[in-house]
């Protein structure tokens, strides 16, 4: 049981790593002029777009994918096909209930099952 909710919880944790990188970058981008060069510029300072992430929602540094890998993905797609971050954010909040979710619910609910009488029901 241990194996599968740290399992759970390290792809929890990447989904919401992966989509704060994105919404970040995307946030970066101008809407109208210079969007080529912008881009170019915010994939070669992706280290500055990390550091924004890992403050903001205390990610640690070492759950964060390599820095060419995300490099290459931005180089393949079109950012303007992503949401920005806080738009995104305040429709749906996901991050936040995400962040709930890892720090309060699933420990929670680890306390009842190993508090348990470890009886079948």
């Amino acid at each position: 049981l241990d194996r599968k909710v740290a399992a759970l919880l390290k792809r929890i944790q990447d989904v919401m790593i992966h989509a704060c990188i994105i919404g970040t970058a995307r946030m970066k981008l101008p809407k109208y002029f210079g969007k080529s060069k912008t881009k170019a510029k915010t994939i070669d300072n992706i280290d500055t777009v990390y550091a924004e992430v890992q403050a903001k929602y205390r990610f640690p540094a070492a759950n964060f994918p390599k820095e060419e890998e995300y490099k290459m993905f931005f180089t393949s797609v079109d950012l303007y096909d992503f949401s920005k971050l806080e738009s995104f954010e305040k429709k749906t909040g996901h991050i936040e209930r995400l962040q709930e979710l890892m720090n309060t619910h699933i420990p929670r609910l680890l306390r009842t099952v190993s508090q348990g009488d470890g009886t079948d029901p």
